[in-house]
């Protein structure tokens, strides 16, 4: 009956009395039984007009689970203490404790960033020594050094920091110093990457040198490049092909001033394994390179038109010299056929003109070609210093 009268209306003051001593004596629900609808029905009126009483009763509540160990007891504080925030207590203190204790439940899990994002709010309601700490801890934990030190410097009272957030401040400063000078290296390399690249390009375009697309997909010359040296020197990669056998060498430093003759005459001297007829030597060996075989990179570059298919070369001429000629496209790194005088291949090539399948057998360093010494890799050898 009375909480039909509440209800009804008639007695606005009697039930607003009611839940005001309900809300300000909590003591006084002892005489009720919680079971009783009335003593619930004021409990539901209580909360429902009083934002920091139902605040209050969800931090509570959130608190009990708390108590109880495991990440499902966890979670559920957490509901809790989010439908206590929701609440919006006029009440700062209510808000500080919601919001701290759902960032502990949050850092308890992990989640450091919802933590970082509680305990900013909780600061902003009640800026306490622990808050700081707890918030220096968790953008610690995930790395959040330039936001760590904006927040530490930030702060005018240094002395509420514990020691352990002072020494984490340490850190993430030895961090960013790191990171920066990390940073300053890779830009410094890029720099210098970037200028030695055009260094090469304005050394190749002096030497009036066409450089034009790859076409050999080899997997030795996949980073071949060519460099400069500081003498102002060109260095290439150079691939010899030996169409008859369809075997290749490369020479993975020529400079541009030495001869086809000097380079082949080291890898001859190494021997040749396939050439089992002994066909290939000073005397027989001839060098050619395919006219214009792919188009220039420079959209500028002039290209002359010829017949020929293959150009013989003088190999002993500088490599500079060859690579000048007008018909000479580098397809990335000289290319150049060896063909050994005195065969059928060889008079059938010329007639022909045209080029075999490759597969690359000997890699050779022209810095190591003296010493002759070799290791067998699986059909390739490799000649290098001992």
């Amino acid at each position: 009956e009375y909480m039909g009268i509440l209800i009804i209306g008639g007695m606005e003051k009697k039930w607003e009395k009611d839940i005001e001593d309900f809300s300000k004596h909590p003591l006084n629900t002892n005489i009720m039984d919680p079971a009783d609808p009335l003593y619930q029905g004021l409990e539901a009126l209580a909360l429902e007009t009083n934002p920091d009483l139902a605040a209050r009763s969800a931090l509570e509540y959130g608190l009990n689970f708390i108590k109880n160990p495991g990440k499902a007891n966890i979670r559920e504080a957490i509901a809790a203490l989010s439908d206590g925030v929701n609440k919006k207590s006029p009440v700062a203190e209510t808000n500080r404790k919601l919001l701290a204790e759902r960032a502990k439940c949050q850092m308890a899990l992990g989640n450091y960033g919802y933590a970082v994002t509680d305990l900013s709010a909780a600061i902003g309601f009640e800026p306490i020594p622990e808050l700081f700490d707890l918030k220096i801890k968790s953008m610690f934990l995930i790395s959040k050094n330039e936001e760590l030190v904006k927040f530490f410097e930030s702060c005018p009272k240094k002395e509420i920091f514990s020691a352990e957030s002072k020494d984490a401040y340490k850190n993430s400063l030895a961090i960013l110093k790191k990171q920066e000078e990390e940073k300053a290296k890779i830009d410094t390399a890029k720099k210098a990457k970037k200028s030695e690249k055009h260094r090469i390009i304005s050394a190749i375009n002096k030497k009036n040198l066409k450089i034009g697309s790859r076409i050999h997909n080899i997997p030795e010359m996949i980073d071949a490049k060519i460099t400069l040296d500081p003498a102002g020197k060109l260095h290439f990669p150079v691939l010899l092909v030996y169409e008859e056998h369809m075997q290749c060498d490369i020479i993975k430093d020529f400079v541009e001033d030495m001869t086809l003759a000097y380079h082949i005459s080291k890898v001859l001297s190494a021997g040749l394994p396939w050439d089992l007829a002994k066909a290939y030597n000073m005397d027989t060996i001839e060098f050619f390179f395919e006219t214009n075989m792919t188009k220039p990179l420079d959209p500028h570059a002039k290209i002359s038109e010829t017949k020929e298919k293959f150009k013989k070369c003088d190999m002993n001429k500088k490599l500079i010299d060859i690579l000048q000629d007008e018909h000479y496209i580098i397809p990335q790194f000289p290319v150049f056929t060896v063909l050994a005088k005195g065969t059928g291949f060889y008079s059938s090539f010329l007639a022909n003109q045209q080029t075999c399948f490759l597969i690359p057998c000997l890699l050779y360093t022209s810095d190591a070609a003296d010493e002759r010494s070799s290791v067998d890799l699986g059909g390739r050898r490799i000649i290098k210093k001992k």
